[in-house]
């Protein structure tokens, strides 16, 4: 900072918080700009939906089509005329999401730099800002994107020559490095957007504040590309996920079905009521331990917001290790047995609201959340595959995701908004018994399950 302000040429650097002071000051930002990013978030719902919609339900059309045609009159039908009509809703729907790309990133900067100056700004505000610059993102976007690519593909070739074939480990340290190598471009699309620049301003802008706070710049590049590693991670899995060996022999033996959802609702009604309260707890405890402890903890307790949302971080840290435990656990000794065990132990759970969930004593509030939160570790790992051995397998898939969401509505959206309630008027311990209850009735579901049920 000190050369800056010695050259009369080059302005000074901006003087910001220190980097612990900003990490704990962007939390407690993005609490607060919750009403307005959740509108935006549903205009980004919108646009996918407008625009990669008509192509996901033309290709279900088609999936349904080829359930009853050969391969080679599925191919006549495509050189008939369907293939031009999917080639241009693909196009849209590639459209779309470039759109909702730019757009979303773009409209979640306006919206948490106007709550940070104190000039809060609304959802059609931000989109905007958003439409404004939406060239200069891209643009910027690719300023930033180059360098990091050069020094990723350097950094790989490096590592490539030193450890010999590549591997995860070699290319997720790459690009981690390159990451840091990216990080003086980290503010560029803030400046763009905030600072209505031009990308190349933005960019000179960047380094400056990269000078002023290195360590700060090198956390927001690692964390963006996390999460785009994350997205690029989850694709690669599904993509190269296989189908059952099950589910190979539904399909030779033609017994897939056109409607899923149809057949769940008709021919699979009670499997699908006790599959979805099977995962009732889960869900009344995962938004108990953070939508609504956060809003109570911060309300009530009175827990500054930003020391708050670092306990729920570090407990969140104790559910990830919750998962792969239960899962090893369940394959040793089934996993209804691990369901049960954890349903009981969220059940017990439900009567430590009132002791540990008080006032002034933050360890004691973290040791609860650590606890709630792996307790739905303990649930959330052998759930999936419990749910989806519950349906036959030409509508597994639907039948276990069906379930699912149907548990989300009922434990999921109503859990805050009841546990608030009770808390106000008997209570923070009747919350307690509210997850108690529900955990109840996920055991007694877990118990309706009949070896006879579960298929291969």
């Amino acid at each position: 900072m000190t050369s800056d302000a010695a050259s009369p040429d080059v302005p000074p650097a901006p003087a910001v918080e220190t980097t612990p002071n900003l990490i704990g000051a962007s939390f407690e930002l993005l609490n607060r700009s919750s009403e307005e990013m959740r509108r935006a978030s549903f205009y980004i719902g919108l646009v996918i939906l407008g625009t990669v919609g008509p192509f996901a339900l033309a290709s279900w059309a088609l999936e349904v089509v080829s359930i009853h045609l050969t391969n080679a009159e599925m191919r006549a039908t495509l050189d008939a005329g369907a293939q031009g009509p999917l080639v241009f809703l693909s196009s849209i729907a590639v459209a779309g999401l470039l759109v909702a790309v730019v757009e979303s990133r773009a409209m979640a900067t306006a919206l948490l730099g106007a709550r940070m100056a104190a000039r809060p700004l609304s959802a059609r505000g931000a989109l905007a800002r958003s439409r404004m610059s939406f060239w200069r993102v891209i643009v910027g976007s690719f300023i930033v994107a180059i360098p990091v690519a050069v020094a990723q593909s350097a950094l790989s070739a490096l590592f490539s020559s030193l450890v010999g074939k590549q591997t995860d480990l070699s290319v997720l340290s790459s690009t981690l490095a390159a990451a840091l190598a990216g990080a003086p471009l980290a503010y560029v699309l803030s400046g763009i957007v905030l600072g209505d620049v031009s990308p190349f301003e933005a960019t000179r802008r960047s380094f400056r504040v990269f000078r002023a706070r290195r360590l700060a710049a090198a956390l927001v590049a690692v964390f963006e590309t996390a999460a785009t590693l994350l997205v690029i991670v989850g694709l690669y899995v599904r993509l190269k996920l296989s189908e059952t060996p099950a589910f190979l022999r539904a399909i030779e033996k033609n017994e897939r079905v056109a409607v899923p959802i149809g057949a769940v609702l008709t021919r699979h009604p009670l499997i699908l009521l006790i599959a979805t309260f099977t995962c009732l707890a889960t869900f009344v405890l995962f938004y108990l331990m953070t939508v609504f402890s956060l809003s109570w903890g911060t309300g009530v307790l009175a827990y500054p917001r930003g020391e708050f949302l670092v306990l729920q971080i570090v407990a969140m840290l104790v559910f990830a290790a919750g998962i792969p435990l239960s899962a090893v656990i369940a394959d040793k000794r089934g996993r209804r047995t691990m369901l049960i065990v954890a349903t009981v132990a969220i059940l017990l759970f439900g009567f430590l609201f009132a002791p540990m969930f008080v006032k002034g004593q933050p360890l004691l509030v973290l040791a609860f959340l650590a606890l709630g939160l792996f307790l739905m570790g303990l649930t959330y790992g052998p759930l999936g595959t419990a749910m989806a051995e519950l349906f036959p397998t030409a509508v597994r898939y639907t039948g276990a995701s069906l379930a699912f969401n149907l548990a989300g509505i009922l434990g999921a959206s109503l859990a805050p908004y009841f546990a608030t309630s009770l808390a106000k008027d008997y209570g923070i311990g009747s919350v307690g018994w509210y997850l108690s209850a529900a955990a109840l009735l996920t055991l007694l579901a877990i118990l309706a399950i009949r070896p006879s049920q579960i298929h291969d």
